[in-house]
């Protein structure tokens, strides 16, 4: 309680001095935000949220991101990519309902045993054990692979987020991590058409990580997504994410973009980048 008033009075001190321009924040960025589920109630102020980040940043598509940190292109201004995680019917409803509208193209990375149950007991029980979610609505909904197909077709892009959503840092056994980690990802790949780039951890912290689930997922993606707070770089496989809340205000929202907590995640930044495989 103590912990987010202090967090909600230093969020209001560090807005007044953006608004006021004694703080200076970097012109060129990449960031990337990370949502999971948002229900309906929250629509308008998701949408919110994209209209104003809008007039500072330049939401960039999947294709773009990867040839910014494969170092094709310099990073010039304040870019920024939109993840999904956990393969909610929500994400596929904003993306119809707001994204095409703004024309932003975004990566969604389900876990796919999720996808394939019909069972609406069976997607409440992965919710809460899987997902390990404890506010659990009854409007709580799978993507399907009509879904997946939509989402395709409309430019996005679909990653792999585990098979079960399991915590890999405790599979110690290479089979089973593998099967975690992209040969359970197979036949939905071949069902959609869409073989997945990309690869995000559940759960996403340090303590969710080890360098052998590291190792193996940097070997088979393009990119390898966790949920750490921090700058992007070119020519790194590597990446940052900010978790977004739907229901936060746009000006703060955009703080977190601006690195303000940057510096509390830099222990696991640094410890994360010390388990990377020598190239």
């Amino acid at each position: 309680m103590i912990i987010d008033l202090f967090k909600s009075i230093y969020l209001k001190i560090i807005l007044i001095f953006k608004k006021t321009g004694v703080i200076k924040f970097k012109t060129n960025s990449l960031r990337v935000l990370m949502y999971h589920n948002i229900s309906e109630e929250d629509f308008e102020n998701f949408e919110k949220q994209i209209k104003y980040l809008k007039k500072n940043w330049n939401f960039i598509t999947p294709k773009k991101f990867y040839n910014l940190i494969n170092k094709r292109r310099n990073i010039k201004g304040r870019n920024l990519l939109l993840t999904f995680d956990d393969g909610f019917k929500s994400n596929c409803v904003i993306a119809k309902k707001i994204l095409n509208k703004y024309k932003i193209k975004a990566i969604f990375f389900i876990p796919v045993k999720f996808i394939k149950l019909k069972n609406k007991k069976q997607k409440i029980k992965f919710i809460k054990n899987n997902l390990k979610l404890n506010h659990i609505n009854k409007n709580m909904d799978n993507m399907n692979l009509e879904d997946l197909r939509y989402l395709k077709k409309n430019g996005h892009e679909i990653g792999s987020h585990t098979y079960s959503h399991i915590n890999l840092k405790r599979i110690k056994n290479i089979d089973i991590l593998n099967d975690e980690i992209f040969k359970k990802n197979k036949d939905v790949e071949k069902k959609i058409n869409f073989k997945f780039k990309s690869f995000a951890f559940n759960f996403g912290s340090i303590k969710f990580i080890s360098s052998i689930s590291l190792k193996i997922s940097l070997k088979i993606y393009k990119s390898v997504f966790v949920a750490i707070r921090g700058e992007n770089k070119i020519n790194r496989r590597l990446i940052y994410r900010d978790n977004a809340d739907p229901k936060e205000k746009p000006d703060i929202l955009e703080l977190y973009l601006m690195g303000i907590f940057d510096k509390i995640y830099r222990q696991q930044t640094e410890e994360l980048e010390s388990m990377l495989p020598k190239e």
